[in-house]
């Protein structure tokens, strides 16, 4: 069965996020998917959604497609607004690298967009902040 196979986890992807604008509502963040491997990735499969901890609040299920992703190439996804950035946001990403079906889960917690937490995102020379 599909549930018994065990998929390697995806090393090679990651998930930031950069500060677009403040508003007066607060500040709004567009969040990028990104390959640091140094092999293509291929049929790149990313779910998002947004939760609180206790199950009462929830988003809608995003689902993105990406055909190819070059190495040390980047995408955009969502933009997170400040009503977002107080759930927990999570990432599910499956690719296909060599043959092989890759997976890795990418969280921001909540609460998270703090400018304590920014550091350098070295592919863009700005500040952000990295998904968990």
């Amino acid at each position: 069965m599909l549930k018994d196979i065990d998929f390697p986890i995806g090393r090679d992807v990651e998930v930031f996020a950069v500060e677009i604008e403040e508003r007066g509502d607060g500040r709004w963040w567009k969040v990028f998917i990104h390959n640091k491997g140094d092999k293509p990735l291929k049929n790149v499969l990313i779910s998002s959604v947004a939760y609180d901890e206790f199950g009462r609040r929830k988003t809608q299920i995003f689902r993105y497609h990406i055909d190819l992703l070059e190495s040390r190439e980047y995408a955009p996804l969502d933009i997170l607004t400040p009503q977002l950035q107080s759930l927990l946001n999570e990432y599910f990403i499956s690719y296909w690298q060599e043959g092989v079906l890759y997976e890795r889960r990418l969280t921001f917690p909540s609460h998270h967009f703090l400018k304590d937490n920014e550091v350098d995102i070295p592919v863009l020379g700005i500040k952000g902040i990295f998904a968990i």
